[in-house]
């Protein structure tokens, strides 16, 4: 969400610093800001606890928060920001290493069409990587009880001040009905799985 918009970003006084990932996916483009690795770099960034964090199989690849990137915004006095899913979320939680209080912990969610026509529009995708996205999508729709806060991205700026307001620990809660996002998702779906969305 912070990557599409130029506004300065600070929280509670403190510049957030974004945590650039490593994953094991392919490039879409030359602005990707991804770390890019192969299966086998990741596995072993694993194996050598470079990773803070890890999912090895959020749509069918590998994504991860490396320490170095995460040090450096604490030693420049930044407020890091961690892009991961639920699983990593889970595992911030129950692991001990921090604090679950001084986690300020952001569900963004836009509504279904806008995540299949973001999807379709970057043309890099076959249409099985869009489903399986798209049921990911879903599936995490049912983990928002983790979240301190959740914010709708249907208005880019709007979206981006309300984390921001998250980071300085206000409880922001947009509403989010997820009964009715699962079902419009799931009959995009559908629709891709029988081939009739032009």
């Amino acid at each position: 969400i912070f990557r599409t918009t130029r506004k300065q970003k600070t929280a509670g006084g403190k510049k957030v610093s974004i945590i650039v990932s490593v994953t094991t996916r392919s490039p879409r483009s030359p602005d990707d800001n991804y770390i890019f690795v192969s299966p086998t770099e990741f596995k072993d960034m694993i194996s050598m606890n470079l990773l803070f964090e890890h999912n090895s199989s959020y749509a069918k690849n590998g994504y991860g928060t490396p320490i170095s990137g995460l040090r450096k915004a604490i030693e420049e006095g930044a407020l890091p920001c961690l892009e991961i899913d639920r699983i990593g979320l889970t595992g911030l939680l129950l692991d001990g290493r921090i604090n679950p209080r001084l986690i300020r912990s952001v569900f963004v969610v836009a509504p279904a069409e806008d995540i299949y026509n973001r999807l379709v529009g970057r043309g890099t995708e076959s249409s099985e990587a869009i489903i399986d996205r798209l049921e990911t999508a879903v599936a995490e729709a049912y983990y928002t009880r983790l979240y301190n806060s959740v914010v709708v991205n249907n208005d880019l700026s709007l979206a981006v001040d309300q984390v921001l307001s998250a980071f300085e620990g206000n409880a922001v809660q947009c509403e989010f009905d997820i009964e009715t996002f699962c079902h419009e998702m799931s009959k995009i779906v559908e629709k891709l799985k029988n081939h009739s969305i032009e």
